[in-house]
């Protein structure tokens, strides 16, 4: 079948049978052009043979989630969750001290809500190093924004004053920051005074 239909070699199908078909399918389909009698060239034919070889010895998998987020030498001896989870309650404290208790309430089951996510997916580092980077910016006189994009949908966030948004007061979502069904890191989008972002 493949000798008799040249249009196997297009380039545009080639590419798109390499994207779409199992590798299972894509050597045999091999195997059956270096059979056949469309291939006549004896290096062209070696080369199919080699590279087929090859292709069954190569064995290779990519590993997820193996990202490595160093922690900032200030927390090097420190326990960065426990850490992490008792300035989270005291900037709360900070901001709540005449509200109600419902009011406190929602505000803290959101924080637990929020938090309990980052712990699962692993995420406490991440916002560690942003928060380091903000508050280091605020020590310097260095303006970080008010935030952009979905982080403004955290608690977390605006607690440590990586965000300015309040999302509760403006309805916002956690979950279109950090969803469950994704597993790759929280996008926060942060922005610094063109003439001060060498100094970051």
């Amino acid at each position: 079948m493949l000798a008799r239909n040249k249009a196997i070699f297009d380039a545009d199908i080639l590419i798109n049978m390499v994207r779409t078909k199992s590798l299972e399918y894509l050597i045999s389909m091999f195997e059956q052009i270096y059979v056949s009698d469309y291939v006549w060239n004896a290096e062209i034919k070696e080369a199919i043979w080699t590279t087929n070889e090859i292709a069954k010895k190569c064995e290779f998998f990519i590993q997820k989630k193996s990202i490595y987020l160093p922690v900032p030498p200030a927390f090097a001896n420190t326990d960065i969750e426990a850490y992490l989870w008792k300035e989270l309650n005291r900037r709360l404290d900070a901001i709540s001290a005449t509200w109600s208790d419902k009011k406190y309430n929602i505000y803290y089951d959101r924080l637990v809500e929020e938090w309990e996510t980052i712990k699962r997916k692993q995420f406490i580092g991440y916002f560690l190093i942003v928060y380091e980077i903000v508050e280091w910016c605020q020590k310097h006189g260095i303006m970080t924004g008010a935030g952009r994009g979905s982080v403004g949908g955290s608690l977390i966030a605006y607690l440590l004053e990586i965000t300015r948004i309040d999302p509760i007061k403006y309805n916002l979502l956690f979950s279109r920051f950090i969803s469950e069904e994704r597993n790759d890191y929280p996008d926060i989008d942060m922005d610094f005074p063109d003439n001060k972002r060498g100094l970051i």
